[in-house]
């Protein structure tokens, strides 16, 4: 991906980087509400490849004893963030860790969303969540990613308080775009599943989720209280 990506709205944007479109902290908390609702284990590891500054991760952890998150590139320190290790998720690395029960991560953007999805799911005891633009279900080679990966359901994110903008974190910020959580099980995990088929479950989060779902805390990790 050629595109640039930026940490904070004032950086100058590397030509050589990636985009950053970080995700808000109730996004962790919809995935894993979502995952509940559907009956899923979640185990004791989820791990965030492409965590940014943390908000994900910063969700991520009202539902996971353990939170392992890097990125490929080294951000400023928030306030009460989950701890992030550099590391080139698509590159070569030795991992030191436990192997995640879940992947899950707002994963790069053009060419490098199918290998990060294939990765998070191959490196997971149960599967991956990717957040995702709900456009991902066209192309002629979805239905192979979706089969090979085992897509088991997709869970629609409201468009309100959904806003993913360009290098920063807005709270309350809307969108245009529909986004959705893409959701792989390995097959064996659930009874009865084997994999995906041509069909998987479609759910819809809930239009005041995004309020719901954003804690005070938030606003601390966001510099904003």
């Amino acid at each position: 991906m050629t595109a640039a990506r930026t940490i904070m709205a004032s950086r100058i944007e590397q030509a050589e980087s990636l985009d950053y479109f970080p995700s808000a902290p109730w996004h962790g908390r919809s995935i894993g509400e979502v995952i509940d609702r559907l009956g899923l284990p979640f185990g004791e590891v989820v791990e965030e490849p492409a965590a940014g500054e943390g908000h994900l991760a910063h969700g991520l952890r009202d539902y996971w004893p353990r939170v392992q998150a890097f990125d490929v590139e080294t951000y400023p320190v928030r306030p009460d963030a989950v701890p992030i290790q550099r590391r080139d998720y698509l590159g070569s690395w030795r991992d030191a860790g436990p192997q995640p029960c879940w992947s899950i991560t707002n994963p790069p953007f053009g060419d490098r969303t199918e290998p990060f999805i294939r990765k998070a799911v191959g490196r997971s005891r149960i599967g991956a969540a990717m957040l995702l633009q709900l456009r991902l279900m066209e192309g002629a080679g979805r239905y192979r990613l979706f089969r090979e990966c085992g897509l088991y359901a997709t869970a629609i994110l409201p468009r309100k308080r959904s806003g993913l903008r360009k290098g920063v974190w807005v709270p309350g910020q809307s969108t245009a775009t529909a986004y959705a959580w893409f959701i792989f099980v390995r097959p064996g995990v659930v009874e009865g599943w084997s994999g995906f088929a041509g069909e998987a479950r479609e759910i819809w989060i809930d239009p005041d989720a995004g309020d719901r779902l954003t804690h005070p805390s938030d606003m601390v990790f966001a510099g904003l209280s």
